[in-house]
């Protein structure tokens, strides 16, 4: 391999480490000219020498790149050398990610071999269709695969069955220029896959893509832009930008996180899936402009006008499915390393959906998403209405999961305003990214087979299409001849893709408005489906805009269309201010909840605040989707007066929603209005709500500065970055009267109030610790609040440890305390915190976490001194203690080499005597430090009481008296030969559990959605990642390294540098933690210089000293690990 002339293969060193080497012998001396080395991945930078030599002994330099100036890869060297018999390959430095690997080294005699393009072979269509599995009747091909198209991101289904791929060779996470395009995909004789393929277009990170009228249009941010065919060569020749700014470009960071796709809806807008990047200043066509600090919905139309925000508060959704009859559905997930929990949400316009500040610890502010599915990763989405499925499959919500390699439809079932959903597998295929459907009966999906997050080789993912069987496809309509008739005929079919085509073409007629006016005003009060009587009411909208008013006035009346008659009239955003306000104040007490909510929109968009008292009542509505609605109408209108004016209303129900209002309007009047209320007042149900709105209004979210969050911003809330503002300190001072004058019942509501609004205010943190020293539930509370902090105040301590020592509560109550002390890094703490674990010889389960977790940080490192000396400690579990951290910096492969020296031989000192040998016995069993088997194994063969110990430790360890290696150890086989034998073997879960906490993988890794979160979460890992992927991840780390997991460092203008993966951000800090499990706080404003980092935190050779039996057990240990 490597000489062999074969695409097929390659050479691969056993390791990520270089120097590496490789030598070839030609046989006899030979006069060269030159060579060519075809590296295992393209565009990435391999620095290496070519030297030749004679006799194998003395060498001379040939060629090579040593600079990282060349990327691609094929890599051509001209010289000329005479009597050269051997050459040598030597790698000296290596790209991120990858190995010492080339196809190819050849090397040229006196006639020059042109370089030729090469391409590892592609995957054969019938390998790939084995990995297809749709559901029961449906037939699947592969549409399309590489070479033609590779690395597909998104889909473009035109009506005719031509299809357009998105292609993005960055993947997720690379960031070159030029690795984007789009290619049109025929299909000419009918057999489901394609046989004619040319690019439409370069274009950077393609996510979105929609073809109408040879026109494509392509979301790649921060751009919409549309890319015109004007002379039908299936080439683009004339580019438009419609929207600018809509999240970053490549400058940033990868197309990951930034905005995403898109689908247009009947209404005649784009639905787009903007990521948390965000938007600083996305500006339209027609000079509107908005910011959205964070994930959301916004919409435009296809000439650029109109743009605006439809929801909030989402993180990294990719795509938006929108059903015929306009809702709107994404899957999104929380914060990497915090179980990528996909959450399926329906996209009410205004909701806010509370990432990343409201949805932890302010969830009743917010709206729920409509199911929670575990683990996963969330990308294409549609909502499909076609003729020809199965019953239940044409009209029905599809998401895309690539985290579990499957596609999922949705049963929906309506519920109040919003729906109740189902999931059931449909179809399943490798890493799915997008989904589409033609208008002939032909659902497309684009898998991402064998890709990573960015560039690792060509034959990266397919495209298949997958068909009703039987379906007898008819060709799609010529609609640019249809007659206008025909037209009216085909806005009325049970197929959305006809219908939506057939609108376009008639608003593309527009001159005969009246013509169509009056065919379609029948068509939305007939007896027709419910999607072609909001197909005709929104063509009417668009068709005549203002003047279509009145029409859409008497469809109010009709209770089938009364909510889409509504949305209709306020809809295009030119037209508000005009729109007649009272068929809404009319729906306002509707009995459909589905037309209140539109009615509450509605008023909220026309803007006219006189209407703030209509909608107050809404506020209390049993609706939760309504209520919410409701409370952001009256946020958008400002409407202050009118929610001071409820709280002093003889109808208690309309206080709850108007403090909802009030505490996001900072206003000096509002500000005096609810102190004023305050000290008028001695009801507790009204002060506690005045008192809330107080404490949220004490602060401000900074102004945006533009810059991200990362993948695991602070989720604390209720602001990301909270400044004060020029009311602040009237606001302090009326809360601090509060404490001061409180009760004890009144501290105990109040006190954790202001910690969950983060009123820093010294003399409070003090008297919540001594309050709480008297008043056993507040002190559970505020333990848990405090200990959830990066850095908890100095003054816990004392509540810390009386908590962690009291008996009388429980377990998992101590273990928090423990963790909160843990955090802290004063004497007092350290004391309080080895007293609390070393109390009782047998501690719950909880406590005995917590004791290991202790033992095993890597903050242990540089406190040995201070742990030496405590193995004299007279008190056992103290010396038990102690002797857990040492032996676990002696087993550790990472940290303080020195360190490690030192603690190796304590422990070996100490296992020879007999008198200390029983504490690190046991400190070894507690922690499953199976790497000091040889020294048990050599203790148990004795004859004094430490064989008896050993022998105890042994069994707890499931370690064998003969001691023999169960398979090679990894570190002395190729990568490949691990694989292929860690797969094959079964493996023990149990010595799995104890190998993940002795290599150190506990200290960055978390396994169960009841710990605290240290890093990524691998609960339910195995529904995500196959085992050759999780292997590649443990022996490869820095090969594909996993979005949020990036390492960065930080230069600090102190000189210090730190460096590690980020576990949480806010708008002041940022806490890391290193690759031994040792976290650190920074202050954002002692950072001089972020860089990203080259490798993974996870350090390479972790498990070389395993088995590949032990490696098989880690594996199982983590198929063991359930979702929840």
């Amino acid at each position: 391999m490597g000489v062999d002339g074969n695409a097929d293969s390659r050479w691969c060193a056993d390791g990520g480490s270089v120097p590496q080497w490789f030598q070839v012998d030609l046989g006899k001396p030979e006069d060269l000219t030159g060579c060519r080395v075809t590296w295992e991945m393209d565009q990435k930078a391999y620095l290496y020498t070519i030297e030749g030599s004679a006799d194998a002994k003395v060498w001379k330099p040939l060629a090579g790149s040593t600079d990282g100036k060349l990327t691609t890869q094929i890599q051509t060297h001209k010289f000329t050398a005479t009597g050269i018999r051997y050459v040598k390959l030597n790698i000296t430095e290596l790209p991120e990610g990858a190995w010492a690997s080339f196809y190819e080294l050849e090397v040229f005699g006196p006639k020059m071999v042109p370089a030729a393009k090469f391409v590892p072979p592609s995957p054969k269509t019938g390998d790939l269709l084995k990995t297809v599995k749709a559901a029961a009747g449906f037939d699947a091909t592969i549409f399309a695969a590489p070479p033609d198209i590779s690395y597909p991101t998104c889909l473009a289904a035109a009506p005719d069955g031509t299809l357009f791929v998105g292609v993005d060779l960055n993947g997720s996470l690379g960031a070159k220029a030029g690795k984007g395009k789009v290619v049109r995909c025929i299909d000419t004789d009918g057999d489901g896959k394609a046989d004619q393929f040319n690019k439409f277009c370069d274009v950077e990170s393609p996510r979105g893509l929609w073809w109408d009228d040879n026109t494509l249009y392509v979301l790649h941010p921060p751009f919409v832009t549309a890319y015109r065919d004007t002379d039908g060569d299936g080439v683009a020749d004339k580019v438009e930008d419609l929207v600018t700014g809509l999240g970053f470009d490549l400058k940033t960071r990868g197309a990951d996180h930034t905005t995403n796709g898109f689908r247009f809806a009947i209404d005649g807008f784009f639905y787009i899936a903007v990521g948390d990047y965000g938007a600083v200043k996305a500006v339209g066509k027609d000079g509107r402009t908005i910011q959205l600090h964070g994930g959301g919905i916004v919409r435009v139309r296809p000439d650029g006008s109109g743009l605006e925000i439809v929801t909030r508060g989402q993180r990294n959704i990719y795509d938006v499915a929108v059903s015929p009859t306009l809702d709107l559905f994404t899957r999104d997930n929380t914060n990497d390393g915090g179980g990528w929990d996909v959450r399926l949400s329906h996209g009410v316009p205004t909701v806010n959906f509370g990432y990343p500040t409201l949805f932890v610890n302010f969830p009743d502010e917010i709206i729920q998403p409509l199911a929670d599915y575990g683990g996963g990763s969330p990308c294409g989405a549609l909502f499909l209405d076609e003729p020809g499925f199965p019953k239940g499959y044409g009209h029905a919500l599809y998401f895309c999961e690539w985290g579990r390699s499957q596609v999922y439809r949705h049963p929906l079932t309506p519920n109040g305003a919003t729906w109740k959903v189902g999931q059931e597998p449909f179809v399943n295929l490798p890493r799915p990214t997008d989904l589409d459907a033609d208008g002939t009966g032909h659902l497309y999906i684009s898998s991402w087979k064998d890709g990573g997050f960015d560039f690792s080789n060509p034959n990266v993912g397919f495209v298949a299409r997958v068909t009703p069987k039987g379906w007898k496809p008819a060709a799609f309509p010529d609609l640019k001849k249809a007659t206008d008739d025909e037209l009216v005929t085909h806005l009325a079919s049970d197929s959305q893709v006809r219908r939506t085509y057939a609108q376009r073409e008639i608003l593309r007629r527009g001159a005969k408005a009246a013509f169509f006016a009056e065919k379609l005003t029948p068509l939305a009060t007939g007896d027709q489906s419910l999607s072609v009587k909001v197909a005709a009411i929104f063509t009417l909208n668009q068709l005549a805009g203002v003047d279509t008013k009145p029409t859409l006035v008497k469809l109010t009346a009709d209770a089938t269309v009364r909510e889409y008659a509504l949305r209709a009239l306020a809809d295009a955003p030119e037209h508000r201010s005009t729109a007649p306000t009272q068929p809404f104040l009319d729906a306002l007490a509707d009995p459909s909840p589905r037309a209140r909510t539109q009615a509450v929109i509605g008023l909220g968009r026309i803007g006219n605040v006189d209407n703030a008292g209509a909608i107050l009542p809404l506020t209390a509505d049993s609706d939760p989707v309504i209520s919410h609605v409701a409370v952001q109408a009256l946020v958008t209108l400002r409407a202050s007066a009118a929610c001071l004016a409820a709280l002093d209303s003889a109808d208690t129900k309309l206080a709850p929603g108007a403090l909802r209002v009030l505490q996001t309007l900072h206003e000096p009047a509002v500000v005096d209005g609810l102190i004023t209320r305050l000290k008028a007042t001695t009801d507790t149900t009204r002060r506690r709500g005045l008192l809330v709105a107080l404490a949220r209004l004490a602060n401000k979210e900074a102004t945006w500065d533009g810059k991200w969050w990362t993948t695991r911003p602070d989720t604390t809330g209720p602001y990301y970055k909270p400044v004060t503002w020029a009311e602040s300190p009237k606001i302090a001072t009326a809360l601090r009267d509060e404490v001061a004058k409180a009760d004890a019942d009144g501290l105990r509501w109040l006190l954790p109030q202001l910690i969950r609004h983060r009123i820093e205010m010294p003399e409070v943190t003090k008297a919540v610790v001594e309050l709480a020293q008297k008043d056993a539930g507040l002190r559970r509370a505020v333990v848990e609040v405090m200990a959830a902090r990066a850095a908890p105040p100095a003054e816990m301590v004392p509540l810390f440890a009386e908590v962690a020592k009291a008996a009388d509560e429980s377990p998992a109550a101590r273990a928090t305390a423990i963790r909160g002390l843990g955090k802290l890094a004063s004497q007092p703490a350290r004391d309080a915190l080895v007293e609390a674990l070393t109390t009782t010889d047998k501690l719950p389960k909880e406590l005995e976490a917590a004791w290991a977790e202790f033992a095993r940080d890597g903050k242990r490192v540089g406190e040995l001194p201070q742990y030496t000396k405590l193995t004299t400690a007279a008190a056992p579990g103290a010396r038990e203690l102690a002797w857990g951290v040492i032996a676990s910096i002696a087993d550790r492969n990472l940290g303080d080499p020195k360190a490690r020296q030192a603690a190796n031989a304590a422990v070996k000192d100490a296992l020879a005597k007999p008198d200390a040998a029983p504490a690190v016995i046991n400190a070894i069993t507690r922690l499953g430090l199976t790497s000091f088997a040889p020294d048990l194994r050599r203790l148990a063969a004795g004859t004094d009481a430490r064989a008896a110990a050993a022998k105890d430790a042994m069994a707890a360890l499931k370690l064998d008296a003969a001691g023999g290696a169960s398979g090679p150890l990894v570190g002395t086989l190729k990568y490949e030969d691990t694989v292929a034998q860690a797969i094959k073997i079964k493996g023990s879960a149990d010595l799995g559990a104890k190998l993940f906490g002795r290599i150190g993988c506990a200290n960055c890794h978390t396994v169960s959605t009841k710990e605290p979160l240290k890093g990524p979460l691998l609960a339910g890992i195995t529904t995500r990642y196959n085992r050759t992927e999780l292997l590649e991840s443990i022996l490869k780390p820095s090969a594909k390294i996993a979005q949020g997991f990036e390492s960065f460092q930080f230069n600090l203008l102190n000189g210090k540098t730190v460096t590690g993966f980020i576990v949480r951000e806010s708008g002041a800090e940022v806490e890391v933690r290193d690759a031994t499990g040792a976290t650190v706080v920074v202050k954002k404003d002692e950072i001089d210089e972020r860089k990203p980092g080259k490798l993974s935190v996870m350090p390479e050779k972790l498990v070389d000293e395993l088995t590949t039996t032990e490696l098989a057990s880690i594996l199982a240990y983590l198929e063991s690990l359930k979702t929840k």
